[in-house]
């Protein structure tokens, strides 16, 4: 298990780039185009340290500052207006900044 989810029910792994000139994803989705994206729980891992490249959660007033080789783990589902927790991944002010998602689904997405 995994952020309390099956493995079964999680997505192969991405690997995200995000450089200065980007425009990161996520940032104009619907409530249904994100939930489609991310599925139900995230779990989104800094794969190297960068200034300036937080993640952010806008609902929430947090931001997380990227670590090497640690995690954000958060579900989806929220108590706010619209019920969706999403995240907002800030692009780096110069470099890249690299990280793999992680998302699982309610459904089975392996066997």
């Amino acid at each position: 298990m995994v952020a309390g989810q099956s493995l079964e029910n999680m997505e192969p792994l991405k690997v995200a780039k995000c450089t200065p000139d980007m425009t990161p994803d996520g940032i104009d989705l619907t409530d249904q185009e994100y939930l489609t994206r991310f599925g139900t729980v995230v779990v989104f891992v800094f794969l190297n340290e960068i200034e300036a490249a937080d993640l952010c959660f806008p609902s929430l007033g947090i931001q997380v500052t990227p670590c090497s080789a640690c995690a954000v783990v958060w579900s989806t589902s929220s108590s706010s207006p619209s019920g969706i927790l999403r995240h907002q991944a800030q692009p780096p002010r110069s470099g890249t900044r690299f990280a793999a998602i992680g998302s699982f689904r309610e459904k089975l997405v392996r066997a």
